[in-house]
């Protein structure tokens, strides 16, 4: 097998959170010795994607799929894959065009590996489109041309693919341990950071703090809503029709960098996913958030469960896996009980280095 790994992407501008975990993965493939090189529309079509960060709707459509076409068409010939030479693809749904693109590069001998980000993702789809429809259609071709299917689900096998299971990584160079001062359980401060989307379940924390507010809850609470989505208006809604919550709720759109670490540094309590329930079919996932949490050493709460964190103290999951609200008294319990350290869940999220998970995947490939 070659140590040339080719990463192919079609991410967009505003999805700065995955393109951040693709780089990561990358640094992995060469900190494990291997030649990386992305392929993404942003470097292959610099022209059509800065195009399409300035369009809508139907012409921002055309563009991506225009782009994606041609970064394909550039890319499925000898003059850049050799034999052996290993595709790993985050995938983007299937097609015809996709189909086509696979099967050139086998004819090549070309190893191809495709990443799917969650596993199953139908229920996802809100309204079914022309491309939902093709790859309801294609992925079970893909048999014919991918040897592997990367998964952080359990499957062993995936439209007749063999899977390779991994765990959601992070890079423990980019995520720095709180710098915590000490617990003051007068006043507790949670902090959510997300892309703000309905599986993130925001709102069932707010209306959580609602109830906990109008029962007289004695202790003060801060919430923190880093990050920006579509939930976004529909959660301010919620705060401007209950003043109650004005006092309690910032807002503070996408933050990164110090910014970002000086949240963190005054949090108490992180807010995982409270809405996992909301996409039907997933019994399990493994948030890229919870690593993050557990590195910076921040304890956090969750409604479903995540395989990586099933009775760790330090994570508080006794919250429905449904839209009932759940009762912030007993959370702030569970945190003012905790003997954990921020150094011992760090220790503890060194498994999810994303070195660790990348070398699963060299390891399976050639299986």
């Amino acid at each position: 097998m070659s140590n040339k790994i080719v990463y192919l992407n079609l991410l967009s501008e505003e999805d700065i959170g995955v393109r951040k975990k693709v780089n990561y993965q990358c640094k992995a493939f060469k900190n494990l010795d291997y030649k990386v090189v992305q392929m993404s529309r942003k470097d292959y079509t610099t022209f059509l994607y800065k195009l399409e960060s300035k369009s809508n709707g139907i012409i921002k459509k055309f563009l991506k799929i225009f782009s994606s076409v041609l970064l394909l068409k550039k890319t499925d010939n000898k003059k850049y894959f050799q034999k052996e030479d290993v595709l790993y693809i985050r995938y983007f749904m299937s097609s015809p065009i996709l189909i086509n693109y696979l099967k050139k590069l086998k004819e090549i001998g070309v190893k191809i590996i495709i990443e799917i980000p969650t596993y199953p993702y139908d229920q996802e789809i809100k309204k079914e489109t022309l491309r939902s429809k093709w790859d309801k259609k294609y992925r079970f071709e893909l048999y014919k041309y991918v040897d592997k299917i990367v998964t952080y689900s359990n499957d062993k096998e995936i439209w007749g693919i063999p899977c390779i299971n991994i765990s959601n990584g992070i890079d423990l160079d980019e995520v720095k341990i709180v710098n915590k001062k000490r617990k003051d359980i007068n006043k507790i401060i949670f902090t959510s950071v997300s892309n703000c989307s309905f599986w993130h379940g925001i709102d069932r924390f707010l209306n959580s703090l609602l109830e906990y507010k109008k029962n007289g809850g004695e202790k003060e609470i801060i919430f923190n809503i880093v990050g920006e989505g579509t939930e976004t208006s529909k959660l301010k809604s919620i705060v401007e029709d209950n003043p109650i919550l004005k006092e309690s709720v910032i807002f503070h759109g996408f933050k990164s960098g110090m910014g970002l670490d000086e949240i963190y540094n005054n949090t108490d309590i992180a807010v995982g996913s409270l809405g996992i329930h909301r996409i039907i079919g997933l019994k399990e996932v493994q948030p890229l958030k919870n690593r993050e949490y557990c590195a910076k050493g921040i304890p956090f709460i969750i409604s479903f469960k995540d395989p990586d964190f099933i009775d760790k103290e330090f994570v508080y999951n006794n919250i429905s896996n449904d839209d009932r609200l759940f009762d912030i008294c007993k959370i702030i319990e569970w945190y003012k009980n905790l003997k954990i350290t921020s150094k011992e869940m760090r220790e503890y999220s060194k498994q999810f280095s994303w070195d660790i998970q990348i070398k699963k995947v060299i390891d399976n490939i050639g299986d």
